[in-house]
This record gives structure tokens, sequence and C-alpha cells, in this order.
């Protein structure tokens, strides 16, 4: 599952940067309704995530909880129309064992994954945890 904030407000990573597991980058081409993406000298073609439900962490934070679950096939074309966007993605976890992984795109946008399919207690610790580290939560 992902979880994606509603608003993507400036982020302040330098408290963060002990949690640091990995850098990589993709390349994504988007359509309307299929979203291209080379990861590794691959090409995989999915379709957009889907928002499954809102999840209110207070009245004042939302977000959204979109289904991972989507079938990535592998492609051998990106269909020429498509502009690209170059994505540099930083990985973070608090814990080696912890549920929830943070990912930050290009130091402007983040979103949360977790292969758990409800927040737990455990994850909403975590989400508060990072959410206050990145001066983003109360």
């Amino acid at each position: 599952m992902l979880i994606v904030p509603t608003e993507q407000n400036s982020i302040y990573t330098h408290g963060i940067q002990s949690y640091f597991l990995k850098s990589f980058q993709k390349l994504q081409f988007k359509s309307n309704n299929t979203i291209y993406e080379i990861v590794n000298d691959k090409i995989y073609k999915m379709k957009p995530y889907e928002t499954i439900k809102e999840y209110e962490l207070d009245i004042s934070f939302r977000l959204n909880l979109q289904n991972e679950n989507n079938e990535k096939k592998e492609s051998y074309y990106i269909p020429i129309d498509l502009q690209y966007t170059k994505l540099n993605v930083d990985k973070y976890k608090l814990k080696p064992n912890s549920l929830l992984t943070l990912y930050i795109e290009n130091n402007k946008s983040i979103y949360f994954q977790t292969d758990e399919n409800d927040i737990t207690h455990s994850i909403k610790e975590d989400l508060i945890t990072f959410l206050s580290l990145l001066k983003l939560y109360n």
C-alpha cells in the first residue's frame, strides 16, 4: 500500500539523514491512463495507482491510501509523444525491520510504502515520526 499526503508542502530533509538507505534514479513517462518507467535499464508499463480511501491522521493532516497491487509489465517501447520526468528517489527507514518506508522524489514530494493492508499502530507511529522529522506534522 502506498500512503501519500494530500498536500505536498516543502520538506526539511536534514533531520532524517541518519535513516537513509539508498538512492536510485528512474525516468517516468505519464499519459492519462498509463505510466511508463525506466528503472535499471528496463521499461515497465503500469496503470496509475488508485486511491482506495482517505486517512485522517488528525484534523489538519490527511493521507491518501493507494492500492500498490498494480500489475507492472515489462515493455519494449515507450510511445513517442510522451514527455519524461527524471526522478531521483531517496529511500529511508527508521529501523531495519520497520514496516514503513519513506520515499522522497527530487527532494520535493514524499510518499510512504508498506506491505500491510491497513494502518496499524506501529505504522502510525512511524508516520508521525517521519512527518515530524520532515517538519510537516506537529
